[in-house]
């Protein structure tokens, strides 16, 4: 495999010459933090925002080697980093330098991608984050990660077209995830319009009737397959963008299901993206209600995506959100300014977070993936967490400092120097 990556790699620097490169990103910095280190699991089941907030997310990886060619349309990315494994990632005590070479991770390449565009139509695969929806926090399908997926796009006068398929890591055959996506997109110029759709099939591997994808809009009574529709609109103007995200669980028909139907679940975001001299405002509203991603009981059929991460001392199964960064059951109201400070890019973002716990074996944590509707009456709810959540982010050339705090007192900093090195171009 190795051989074939190398070949590939010089087969690709002689093609691709006049638009590519090579390079090497060096890493050094200082990591503080109060937060506890420990991840907030079920099994091997993780939750990779409890108490940590996926600040294990933010470490600049030690070394990252870059692949990147270009030609006609085509596009080659893929970065290989080397940082410490996803278990070791936050257990610092104290100032330390960020690098250990015994605790590396072994689950690289981090991001890779093939791309094809021209003025009609587009496709690309790889592993990367795809994004639905003007809301900063998107509902149906949002960067919380990187997705290892298909995508084909196809452009109209005032449309676009866009078809997903997107893998979820599974341990075992019978627990094999894949997500289906479809979107349309329509532009009436300051008035913009969104429709789409999510199938999740789990337990089984798709067909060509699951697949399809002129099949919009659909419930295949097929089993196993978990149906979510989206809408969002945004008006724009010279000063703000105006934006309404709506996502809904699958609507059951009473025939469906013996009679009955589930409750009705949602979720929602809406704001407003003023246009600043010196850069974006952002004030947001998020909300997901009670079962929102967690109609059904397995992970499998819930609306996350699982990555697995191992390790020499506990692998990781981590089940990030497709849709909502905290997932079901929670409400936020965002306040986030990006922009230029003096010649520094900025980010200040503050968050008011509420989110739904369980109570389970005397230890109470938040509501997530494994605990779905049908486990209704084993659950026992416990009082609403709180949060105060105040981000900051500040980078110019190859330095970058990094700063969250809960409830102003636990905390994590990081001051990072970067240095990319090119080895070819």
């Amino acid at each position: 495999m190795k051989k074939v990556i190398l070949f590939l790699t010089f087969f690709c620097a002689i093609v691709f010459a006049n638009t590519s490169y090579i390079s090497i990103q060096t890493a050094l910095g200082i990591f503080l933090s109060t937060l506890d280190p420990n991840y907030v699991s079920k099994s091997f089941q993780t939750n990779p925002a409890e108490k940590i907030f996926y600040s294990q997310d933010q470490l600049e990886a030690q070394f990252r080697f870059d692949f990147h060619f270009e030609l006609q349309g085509m596009t080659l990315h893929i970065e290989i980093p080397l940082s410490h494994e996803y278990e070791e990632r936050l257990r610092f005590d104290g100032p330390i330098l960020l690098f250990n070479i015994v605790k590396l991770d072994a689950s690289y390449p981090s991001k890779a991608y093939f791309k094809y565009e021209n003025e009609l139509l587009g496709f690309s695969f790889g592993k990367y984050p795809l994004s639905w929806g003007p809301a900063y926090y998107p509902m149906t399908i949002a960067p919380n990660t990187v997705h290892n997926n298909f995508t084909f796009f196809a452009k109209f006068p005032f449309a676009k077209y866009y078809f997903h398929l997107i893998g979820s890591d599974s341990r075992n055959l019978s627990e094999v995830k894949h997500i289906i996506g479809h979107r349309l997109e329509f532009n009436f110029g300051d008035f913009e319009m969104s429709l789409g759709e999510i199938n999740i099939i789990g337990g089984r591997y798709p067909d060509f009737i699951d697949i399809n994808p002129l099949m919009i809009y659909h419930n295949n009574y097929r089993g196993n397959s978990n149906v979510i529709g989206s809408l969002d609109l945004t008006y724009k103007t010279p000063f703000a963008n105006y934006y309404f995200e709506f996502s809904m669980d699958d609507f059951v028909l009473p025939e469906e299901r013996d009679g009955s139907t589930i409750p009705f679940t949602y979720g929602l975001a809406y704001g407003t993206n003023l246009n600043l001299l010196i850069g974006n405002l952002i004030i947001e509203k998020s909300f997901t209600s009670e079962w929102m991603y967690i109609t059904y009981a397995q992970h499998y059929m819930t609306h996350s995506v699982r990555h697995y991460y191992p390790s020499k001392t506990v692998p990781r199964l981590a089940d990030y959100p497709l849709g909502f960064l905290y997932g079901p059951d929670a409400d936020m109201f965002s306040i986030i300014f990006k922009g230029e400070l003096f010649g520094i890019d900025t980010l200040v973002e503050y968050n008011y977070l509420t989110k739904a716990t369980v109570i389970e074996n005397d230890t109470t944590r938040w509501k997530w993936f494994w605990d779905g509707l049908p486990l209704k009456d084993q659950l026992v709810s416990g009082e609403r967490a709180k949060y105060n959540l105040l981000t900051l982010n500040f980078s110019k050339g190859p330095f970058r400092v990094y700063f969250k705090t809960v409830d102003f007192q636990d905390y994590i900093l990081g001051l990072f120097f970067k240095y990319d090195t090119i080895i070819f171009k």
